[in-house]
């Protein structure tokens, strides 16, 4: 059995009611774990809210861009709605039709928002492979690395400058990923890293961190941070992935 869903509505309109084009845009947020469970995606005690539950709901709180519905339910409906966010793992128990309903929601015009571990996520669903840019492919780093800023004016990324540090798990990607499906925003900084780890698979050492992407109509954003506490109370990342969802929504 799935879990509950979480009450958390904010602002909430009805289902069949799309937001203006102007007005707040509405994001689903889902977070599941199929397979491997991150600490900051685990319900409180008797089903309170994870981490990333609970950032999403306080930033949409204090943002009035946006208003967010929180769920570990499969939607039934993405009426109403500007974006989805996961922050998932494994083969989601996601009906077809579901499914279906995802691909479509972003290929009619809808945004698609992916934390970290989406792309660990529905490897057995080619579509949803191709829509959300690749597959995990190993984390070599859990640690302090360099990032490099490849787009320095997009809205995810217009505020952190041409490089930073931080302190995160980092994911190799593979197969369907290719920059010739995709826009990198940020990679792996390799001079300021340590390039002699362990499981760095790729021969090409290009470790992107965080992309865009059009699909049909609509817009695909992923940031591969987000996997220690600690980043979710960042405020550089509280900004680089509200603006990349405004945008994917968009905003």
């Amino acid at each position: 059995m799935r879990p509950p869903l979480i009450p958390i509505l904010l602002a909430l309109l009805p289902l069949s009611c799309a937001a203006a084009p102007d007005g707040p845009a509405r994001i689903y947020v889902h977070v599941y774990s199929a397979g491997f469970e991150h600490g900051v995606a685990k319900p409180g005690a008797d089903g309170a809210p994870s981490l990333v539950e609970a950032k999403w709901a306080e930033w949409a709180a204090d943002d009035q861009r946006f208003e967010v519905v929180v769920s570990r339910e499969a939607p039934d409906s993405l009426d109403g709605f500007d974006g989805v966010f996961l922050y998932t793992t494994g083969e989601l128990p996601w009906s077809e039709e579901q499914r279906a309903m995802l691909l479509g929601f972003v290929r009619g015009g809808g945004g698609l928002v992916g934390s970290h571990c989406a792309t660990d996520t529905w490897y057995e669903w080619t579509d949803y492979g191709l829509m959300i840019g690749g597959y995990f492919a190993g984390h070599p780093w859990n640690e302090d690395v360099g990032v490099e800023v490849e787009v320095t004016d997009h809205p995810a990324t217009a505020h952190l400058g041409e490089s930073f540090r931080i302190a995160d798990e980092i994911y190799q990607h593979k197969e369907p990923w290719s920059r010739e499906r995709l826009t990198v925003l940020m990679g792996l900084d390799h001079a300021a890293t340590d390039m002699e780890k362990d499981g760095i698979y790729r021969e090409d050492r290009d470790v992107a961190i965080s992309w865009i992407r059009d699909e049909g109509q609509g817009r695909v954003f992923y940031t591969g941070l987000g996997h220690r506490p600690e980043v979710w109370n960042d405020a550089r990342f509280q900004q680089h992935l509200v603006e990349g969802a405004l945008w994917a929504a968009g905003r």
